[in-house]
C-alpha cells in the first residue's frame, strides 16, 4: 500500500468519526434552504453540501500541490535548509531557557480539571 493510499483512507476515517463536521452542516445550511422551493428540502441539503464539500475539497487539494512545489524548491536549497536548521535550532533552545527559568522560578503546573 502506497503512503499516498494511507494517508487518505486514515484522512477519511477521521473525517467520517469528527462530529464538527456535521455540525457544521446542520448550523450553516439551514439558512440557505427554501421550504417554498420546488425542490423538497433533502434535495437542497443534498445540492448544498455537496457543493460545499466540493469547494473544501478545492481549497485542499490546492494547498496541498502548493506546499509540495515549496517544499520541492526548499529541499534543493542549501540558503532554505540553513535558514531552517537555523531557526529550528533557536525555538529548541528558546524553550530549553524557558523550562529552565520555569523551574528556577518555581513556576508549575495547575491542576484546572477540579
Amino acid at each position: 500500500m502506497s503512503p499516498g493510499h494511507t494517508a487518505g483512507s486514515t484522512g477519511w476515517i477521521q473525517t467520517a468519526n469528527n462530529p464538527l463536521s456535521p455540525i457544521f452542516f446542520l448550523a450553516f445550511l439551514p439558512q440557505f434552504v427554501d421550504p417554498a422551493a420546488a425542490f423538497p428540502i433533502w434535495l437542497q441539503f443534498l445540492i448544498l453540501g455537496t457543493i460545499v464539500n466540493a469547494m473544501f475539497s478545492l481549497a485542499d487539494i490546492v494547498g496541498v500541490v502548493l506546499a509540495g512545489a515549496v517544499i520541492a524548491r526548499l529541499r534543493y536549497s542549501s540558503r532554505a535548509q540553513r535558514l531552517m536548521q537555523r531557526a529550528g535550532g533557536t525555538v529548541l533552545i528558546g524553550l530549553g531557557l524557558q523550562v529552565a527559568f520555569q523551574k528556577s522560578l518555581g513556576v508549575t503546573c495547575r491542576d484546572t480539571s477540579s
